[in-house]
């Protein structure tokens, strides 16, 4: 198993969270890590909102963001791609405040 420095010297993108439990699990998955900000998710920048604020905004489109191979039900293996917010989402969520995570797992348990 490699560590995440020597995974990165390879040319491997990996995100791994900073801290997890026990429980946690992830998978290694080839991406490709892309600059800027795709058109169709340009709704993300540009409706309102109370959070996240701008300055975050612009550090997730700064981050960039990954497509990785995954193909839709019944498509081509060999040819279908989806966009990967993984890091954007590790960004978002280690800026919530206690309470936006706390009602963020009650939202996903229901």
């Amino acid at each position: 198993m490699f560590s995440e420095s020597e995974l990165n010297n390879r040319g491997i993108d990996s995100i791994f969270p900073r801290t997890f439990d026990q429980g946690a699990s992830f998978d290694f998955v080839p991406s490709l890590e892309c600059e800027g900000w795709p058109a169709i998710a340009n709704t993300f920048l540009s409706r309102e909102r109370q959070w996240p604020p701008k300055h975050l905004i612009d550090q997730i489109v700064k981050d960039g963001f990954h497509i990785v191979p995954k193909c839709s039900l019944g498509g081509d293996k060999e040819l279908e791609w989806r966009i990967s917010f993984s890091k954007a989402e590790i960004t978002l969520f280690e800026n919530m405040t206690k309470m936006q995570v706390l009602d963020k797992v009650k939202t996903l348990n229901n």
